[in-house]
Order: C-alpha cells, then sequence, then structure tokens
C-alpha cells in the first residue's frame, strides 16, 4: 500500500506499508520527503522492517542525501544509519558517501566514494556483512562512462571495488564471493550494460 503527495514548490513525500506473507505478520514501512529546484535535489528515507529476519527483530534504515548541480558538474553526498536487532543488542553502522558526475565530451564520468564505519553492539554479532567490533569498516569504490546511444537509448561500462577491513564482510550481494563471505577480502568487478528507455 502505498501513497504519493501532489508535489508543492518542489517538496513531495511518500508513505508505503509491505505485509508479509507470513506466520510473524511481518512487514515493512518506509517513509520519504524530497525537495527538486533548479539546481538542488535533496532527499530523506526511514525505513523499519517488522519482524522481517525473525520473530522479535526489528530493524531501521535511515537515509539523507543531497546534491548540486553546476552545470557540468554535479556533486552529491550521502549519510546512512542502519540498526538491526540482535541478541546480544542493537547493532548499528553509520556510512557516508561522495559523487561527482561529470560531462565528458559526448557522455558523463560518475565517481564514488564512501566509507561504512566500524559496526556497533555490546556484544560480537554479524548480520550479513556487517559485524561489531573493531576494523570492521570498509571502502566502496565506483567509476563509470555513460553514453548516449540515442535520447532513449544509453551504454555504460564502469568499475567497481570494495575494500573490507580486517573483520568486515562486505559483498557483492548479487553475485557473492561465497554465500558467508570470509572477513578483509578485497572485490572489485566491471560492469557492462545498456538501457533504453
Amino acid at each position: 500500500v502505498r501513497y504519493d503527495t501532489p508535489e508543492w514548490e518542489g517538496f513531495s513525500a511518500s508513505v508505503q506499508y509491505s505485509l508479509g506473507e507470513d506466520a510473524r505478520h511481518s512487514g515493512v514501512l518506509g517513509l520519504g520527503a524530497y525537495y527538486t529546484s533548479d539546481n538542488l535535489e535533496a532527499g530523506f528515507a526511514w525505513e523499519r522492517n517488522r519482524e522481517v529476519r525473525g520473530e522479535g527483530l526489528d530493524d531501521d534504515a535511515l537515509t539523507a542525501t543531497a546534491a548540486w548541480n553546476f552545470g557540468t558538474v554535479r556533486v552529491a553526498g550521502v549519510y546512512e544509519y542502519l540498526r538491526y536487532d540482535t541478541p546480544v543488542g542493537s547493532l548499528k553502522r553509520d556510512f557516508w558517501g561522495a559523487s561527482g558526475t561529470i560531462v565528458a565530451g559526448p557522455g558523463t564520468v560518475y565517481l564514488f566514494a564512501g566509507r561504512g564505519s566500524n559496526g556497533r553492539a555490546p556484544g560480537s554479532v554479524r548480520v550479513g556483512g556487517l559485524a561489531s567490533g573493531p576494523d570492521t569498516a570498509a571502502w566502496q569504490y565506483s567509476v563509470s562512462y555513460t553514453y548516449a546511444l540515442s535520447n532513449r537509448t544509453l551504454a555504460y561500462a564502469g568499475y567497481v571495488r570494495i575494500d573490507n577491513d580486517a573483520n568486515a564482510a562486505y559483498n557483492f550481494y548479487v553475485h557473492p564471493y561465497t554465500p558467508e563471505s570470509a572477513a578483509g577480502l578485497r572485490l572489485s568487478g566491471f560492469v557492462l550494460g545498456a538501457a533504453h528507455f
């Protein structure tokens, strides 16, 4: 179930609730607010997963982002906060990132760097790639080039890298290195594709 507000002077918002089809009656609530002007874009989103991972386990994600378009260069920043319920208490993490999109000849270059902080929890725990304790932070990098073949079709090529600290286990979830990846991996990959709208 979703509702999107009408746009008012650049502002809009949405709310969505997804019902889980399980015995726990789990669900996902999402709220978002957005602002767009000639050069500025900003957004804020919050999501609550109620018992999605298991009984009594509620998770929260908060994201805030903003971008400024200078014409041939667009710069953006993002902040994300995660909180997972675990048997030892809440597991928390912060993530900061920055990107730039640069007009380069007939296409655009996209650059991104972000860092997820060490996981914080009362005890030793792991949810996916996020673990608690020292050396559980990671860097993520991305660079790509996009070329418009027509008004509705584009082609792109890029490179992405994840540098885990010694005890971090972030991974590519589309094609994971292993189902339960080892800690401290340095992962990289290339992407090549096209999109038609």
